[in-house]
């Protein structure tokens, strides 16, 4: 593997991690404080988070109908998120140690990418807004997605000893 593609990888999912940080902050103080204006509300660019993170939509498996709403696993995308970029900052150490699970890490990272495409869609047609938090998510995940590919390539990964 790389170190530059390793380092680049992790550069990205610490950015993804400290996003979806800062995304469950916003989502917590807008339930807990009325009146309660993120910084990513910007009114003058028509930008607004908040309304975002209160829609329908931010709750994805109650929007579906697989969960209840407000159960126990209705999670936020700010979770998943969380979830997802957690799990790849293993990512290097997992496909070094099983090889085999390298296209399981390209699908999953390519599905990420297609469901931001359908959370963009939502967000420009359906909601009409512009969430520069979730905007900068999907830049991540694309960013994640090609690190990943190339992190799982064939001939980045050395599953074969070195004779002494």
């Amino acid at each position: 593997m790389s170190t530059r593609t390793v380092a680049a990888h992790l550069l990205l999912i610490t950015a993804g991690i400290l996003v979806a940080l800062y995304a469950l902050y916003v989502e917590s103080m807008l339930i807990g404080v009325p009146g309660y204006q993120p910084s990513c509300d910007i009114s003058s660019f028509q930008m607004s988070c908040s309304k975002v993170f209160n829609s329908k939509y931010a709750k994805i498996l109650s929007y579906w109908g697989l969960v209840s709403k407000g159960g126990h696993l209705d999670f936020s995308l700010p979770q998943f998120a969380l979830l997802y970029f957690i799990a790849c900052l293993f990512l290097p150490l997992i496909v070094r140690r099983f090889p085999r699970t390298k296209s399981l890490w390209r699908s999953l990272s390519y599905a990420v990418v297609c469901f931001n495409l359908y959370l963009a869609y939502i967000l420009k047609y359906k909601l009409g807004e512009f969430c520069i938090v979730c905007v900068t998510n999907y830049a991540i995940n694309a960013g994640v997605l090609y690190t990943t590919h190339m992190l799982t390539s064939s001939s980045s990964i050395s599953t074969t000893k070195k004779a002494d």
